[in-house]
């Protein structure tokens, strides 16, 4: 038995497609306890520690519950979704947010020199 992500990342040679990044960036519509059991996020960040790769988690909305627990998985953690940005808000609008969420998270790592 394997979990879904490993066979796709797998059948695909995600590692080998990715092998010489600087960076990986990945996401979904929300990070939560779910997240940990074997959804595209976990598999990658799996690959991307294989590799020793910083990994970036991009998510319309994350369970503040678990984020401690994604901080060793993750370089880092980031929500669309926040007190300025209600989950309607994100939803109807996830590209524009995605997209600006991203530029904003790119201009930060290149401030830090990720």
């Amino acid at each position: 038995m394997q979990q879904g992500i490993d066979v796709v990342l797998e059948a695909i040679d995600f590692e080998e497609h990715v092998k010489d990044a600087d960076l990986i960036i990945t996401g979904e519509g929300k990070t939560d306890l779910q997240t940990l059991s074997g959804k595209a996020p976990f598999g990658i960040a799996k690959v991307a520690h294989r590799l020793a790769l910083p990994i970036i988690l991009i998510s319309g909305a994350v369970d503040e519950e678990i984020r401690g627990t994604l901080t060793p998985l993750f370089t880092e953690v980031h929500a669309i979704m926040d007190e300025n940005i209600p989950a309607e808000d994100a939803i109807t609008n996830a590209y524009d947010h995605l997209r600006r969420k991203t530029k904003k998270v790119l201009e930060l790592i290149r401030e830090k020199g990720v």
